[in-house]
């Protein structure tokens, strides 16, 4: 104890005064500028995440209106199945006028792909 005392005092007799005042003010100017630097890099990370989160949100939105094969499903309402007559939550209204529920839509998709497939290997 006595080393300590004995230091800080012969720190004390030989410091000026305006250099502990120098020395108290960059001490409480430093600690709100770090606080502050700290507290723009949490914000910026968070703001990175959520623009990630948001990017796959719309992404995943994006996919569920898109046919395996990339084409937008067709515009949807509600209504009677043309092939079916069931009453689904939302039926398919193609260009030609008919109506589908989903189950429909996809095996008459499915049968139209087969087709077109059948065709193309037929081809000389």
């Amino acid at each position: 104890m006595f080393v300590a005392g004995g230091l800080w005092r012969i720190l004390w007799e030989r410091t000026h005064p305006m250099q502990i005042l120098i020395v108290a003010a960059l001490v409480v100017l430093a600690i709100p500028l770090i606080l502050a630097a700290a507290w723009g890099v949490f914000i910026l990370l968070k703001t990175l995440l959520d623009m990630g989160r948001d990017e796959a949100h719309v992404r995943a939105e994006r996919r569920k209106h898109l046919r395996p094969d990339g084409q937008p499903y067709p515009p949807t309402g509600t209504g009677l199945c043309d092939q079916c007559g069931r009453a689904p939550g939302a039926v398919y209204f193609l260009p030609d006028g008919k109506r589908l529920c989903q189950g429909c839509y996809d095996a008459a998709d499915v049968a139209t792909r087969d087709a077109h497939l059948e065709t193309q290997e037929s081809a000389p």
